[in-house]
């Protein structure tokens, strides 16, 4: 077949003398129309004279002689079978090296892509980093040229004496607080009564309240212009500042506490199996309980508690700005609405008082059951579906919002949901969830909790033990135990909610947050125990939130508790003399006692600047069995004595 075919159309078949023929005639085309024309246009035209890339690479790949100048085709007929094979041959030698140079070019054009890719992301990160990490780079980059410190020559920010302005300023606002009045009520703090601070008191440093020296108190309920107190006897006492002793008031009956919601106080029965609701009295009111009377005539009244079952009792009552939450004895939730117009914001649990178009009304000062809560539906092995109860250990209640710990250790939010106090993302500006759900099982807040523990949580188990609230902020109170190590126990605090004022006490303010977060200021802290001769983690006694602000008592080894607080400072609620908020737990000054007056203005101050030695310390009562405990509201708080 190559014998019959003719030298054009072999070539034709290969390819390459038409095509170098075309080239050239296309180029005596050019040429003349170059010559002929002054300027040039055209496909490259926008490249001002520069060939396209096409062209370029074009180029380069046609940079070779002609085939049919081959030395092997030299002295060959044309038109001979021999000089068309050899011609074959030379053709696909040349196809095979070209196709090989272009896998070569394309090998090494994705190499320069990859390069040019990865160094992009290179400078991506890096400029990432140095704009994130500027200040931290700047200080290193000064400290390179930086000369030497002694620092045997550095001050101590921790010495009360270094800071003169602070000194100079807790001088003057001693001076304010420090008044006849203050001077007058003061007493040994080993005596019982009550200490005010806030704006309750109008001090920044805790001060004696009047008529309650010896007292023994079982709850107090402080509001920033009145109090409410149960002394140990069950009776209730109500004081305003001015008012030279509390006033007693006639109860039903015996009381164990008292919470402020609607704009009244609702006093729970020692027996828990009522709940009555009143106003204030007159500050000019003066009765105390004598032979015949216990008490000023006081007006109360009933919230109806028809839902709780023979022999059921309350054991937690938690209160909300319009509304409260009844944990029974028997692990149910109930609730009651405590204004007469509230707004609902879902805080009741029921979707029917909670619905846009037409809410049902919600009935004032009685309690109704939370079904869809106290309920749950199972399936058993073999398909059929029953409902059983479901029990709750712990309560607590924001403005508009709740949360509750079942037996599981699931946590169960519903209610107003603004700042993401349920634990749940923000989807709308006035986000609401009247529907109770389990926002975090126990295995989700463990997994937030592993890396805080010695062991990361792999010998041991997490367990929910309380709830607490302040405004729209909420803590969960955890703890970790490992059997047979108890050096490895600790507790811990995880709050979420509101946080612009530092209330979620996790060093840094937060505008609001879903995720629970760990306060890691509470997280490792040890002491030494004289008794075993060992080291051990100091756990959490309580937390005591107010409006803005929160204590957490520490369970300290020994008779006296450690005190931290966190959140807002506006009125001087932490008692520390200041007014400054804080997102970080820290400690506060002790109480002050008589003596400390015979010594000048400034040793005090500076006693009072140095919370390190003169940190507050509360009684345990392990001695005398009388401790001393926190409350806190809006912005006051208070310190009071009660039998352990």
């Amino acid at each position: 077949m190559l014998a019959r075919s003719s030298p054009r159309g072999a070539l034709r078949g290969l390819g390459l003398s038409h095509t170098k023929a075309y080239a050239r005639r296309r180029l005596s085309i050019d040429e003349f129309n170059k010559n002929k024309k002054d300027f040039t246009f055209g496909a490259d035209a926008d490249n001002f004279g520069r060939g396209s890339r096409h062209r370029q690479l074009q180029g380069a790949f046609e940079d070779h002689a002609p085939l049919e100048e081959h030395p092997k085709l030299q002295g060959l007929d044309r038109a001979s079978p021999e000089y068309k094979y050899q011609l074959m041959l030379l053709q696909q030698d040349f196809q095979n090296k070209r196709q090989q140079q272009r896998a070569q070019w394309e090998l090494a054009e994705r190499v320069k892509g990859v390069g040019a890719g990865l160094l992009a992301l290179v400078g991506i990160l890096a400029a990432y980093q140095l704009v994130t990490n500027h200040k931290y780079l700047r200080a290193q980059v000064r400290g390179w040229w930086a000369p030497g410190v002694d620092v045997s020559r550095v001050l101590d920010m921790n010495d009360p004496k270094g800071n003169t302005r602070a000194v100079a300023h807790l001088a003057e606002r001693l001076g304010a607080d420090a008044d006849a009045g203050f001077l007058a009520a003061l007493r040994d703090s080993r005596v019982p009564g009550l200490y005010l601070f806030g704006a309750v008191s109008g001090k920044r440093l805790p001060a004696r309240a009047a008529g309650f020296d010896g007292m023994l108190l079982a709850d107090v309920c402080v509001q920033d212009d009145y109090l409410v107190a149960i002394d140990d006897k069950g009776r209730v006492l109500h004081y305003a500042p001015g008012m030279a002793s509390p006033v007693y008031v006639h109860m039903p009956a015996k009381v164990r506490q008292v919470v402020a919601s609607g704009g009244r106080y609702f006093y729970v029965a020692r027996n828990g199996r009522a709940v009555w609701c009143g106003g204030r009295v007159d500050p000019a009111t003066q009765a105390r309980p004598g032979w015949l009377t216990s008490g000023a005539p006081y007006a109360v009244s009933s919230v109806a508690l028809d839902v709780l079952a023979r022999g059921e009792r309350l054991a937690l009552v938690a209160a909300g700005a319009e509304h409260l939450l009844l944990l029974t004895s028997h692990g149910r939730l109930l609730g009651v609405c405590s204004a007469r117009a509230p707004a609902s914001k879902g805080q009741y649990g029921l979707p029917r008082y909670a619905q846009a178009d037409a809410p049902e009304p919600v009935p004032t000062d009685v309690a109704f059951d939370l079904v869809n809560l106290n309920n749950e539906v199972v399936t058993a092995s073999s398909g059929a579906k029953a409902v059983r109860p479901r029990t709750f250990a712990a309560i607590a209640a924001t403005a508009h919002a709740n949360a509750a710990l079942d037996l599981a250790g699931a946590l169960w939010t519903w209610g107003d949901n603004a700042l993401c106090q349920c634990g749940r993302p923000k989807a709308v500006a006035d986000d609401i969830q009247p529907v109770p759900r389990a926002v975090y099982a126990l295995k989700d807040l463990a997994r937030i909790l592993r890396y805080s523990v010695a062991d990361r949580g792999l010998a041991g188990r997490f367990s929910a033990d309380a709830l607490a609230a302040a405004n729209n902020t909420f803590y969960v109170k955890m703890s970790y135990r490992v059997d047979g190590d108890p050096l490895l126990a600790q507790d811990l605090v995880l709050s979420f909610g509101d946080g612009l004022r530092g209330q979620l006490g996790i060093s840094r303010y937060l505008h609001m947050t879903p995720t629970p977060h760990v306060l890691k200021s509470l997280v490792g802290l040890r002491e030494f125990d004289e008794a075993t001769q060992t080291t051990r983690n100091i756990g959490i006694k309580s937390i005591v939130p107010g409006g803005d602000h929160t204590f957490v008592t520490l369970d300290n080894h020994g008779a006296h508790k450690d005190v931290l607080v966190f959140g807002d400072n506006l009125q001087g609620q932490f008692g520390n003399g200041r007014t400054a908020k804080s997102a970080r737990p820290a400690q506060i000054p002790k109480l002050l006692e008589p003596e400390n007056f015979d010594e000048s203005t400034k040793k005090l101050v500076l006693k009072l600047n140095d919370q390190t030695k003169n940190r507050l310390q509360l009684a345990d009562g392990n001695t005398d069995g009388v401790e001393q405990v926190l409350a806190a509201g809006e912005l006051s708080s208070a310190i009071y004595y009660r039998r352990k």
